[in-house]
C-alpha cells in the first residue's frame, strides 16, 4: 500500500474526520492509535507526529503551526475556545483520561461534526 501524505485541506478534515469516527467507536484508545497512520501499518504518512493531528499536518507544511496553546492558531476547525488545546475545547476536554467512555464518545463525535462543519 503506498502511504499517503496531506496536500489539501479537504484531505487534512477528511482524514480528520475519520480519525476521530473511529476514536467515537473505541472511547478507550489515543489518537496516536489509529490505524489508519502509517506507524501503525495504515494509509497516512506525517511529517510531525508530536500531535497525531491531520490539521496539524497540514499546518506543518506550510501555514503556521498549530501547536501552541498560546496564541490564536491558524486551525481551520473553529473549536469553542479559539484553539485545541485550551481549557474547555472540544478537544481538551476529550483528552481529560477521567472523563467516562461515553463522554469521550460524545466529544469525539462532535469533533467529527466539526471537521464537517469546516468542509462547507
Amino acid at each position: 500500500m503506498r502511504k499517503m501524505r496531506i496536500k489539501t485541506k479537504e484531505d487534512a478534515l477528511l482524514h480528520c474526520f475519520d480519525m476521530w469516527l473511529w476514536l467515537a467507536l473505541n472511547p478507550t484508545k489515543d489518537k496516536s492509535q489509529w490505524p489508519g497512520f502509517a506507524t501503525n501499518g495504515g494509509y497516512l504518512k506525517l511529517y510531525n507526529t508530536t500531535t497525531n493531528c491531520p490539521i496539524c499536518e497540514l499546518n506543518v507544511k506550510g501555514e503556521a503551526s498549530c501547536i501552541s496553546d498560546d496564541t490564536e492558531n491558524n486551525c481551520i476547525i473553529k473549536w469553542k475556545t479559539g484553539h485545541c488545546n485550551r481549557k474547555g475545547s472540544e478537544f481538551y476536554s476529550w483528552n481529560n483520561k477521567k472523563i467516562s467512555k461515553r463522554r469521550r464518545t460524545e466529544l469525539a463525535l462532535r469533533i467529527c461534526a466539526l471537521s464537517i462543519e469546516a468542509l462547507e
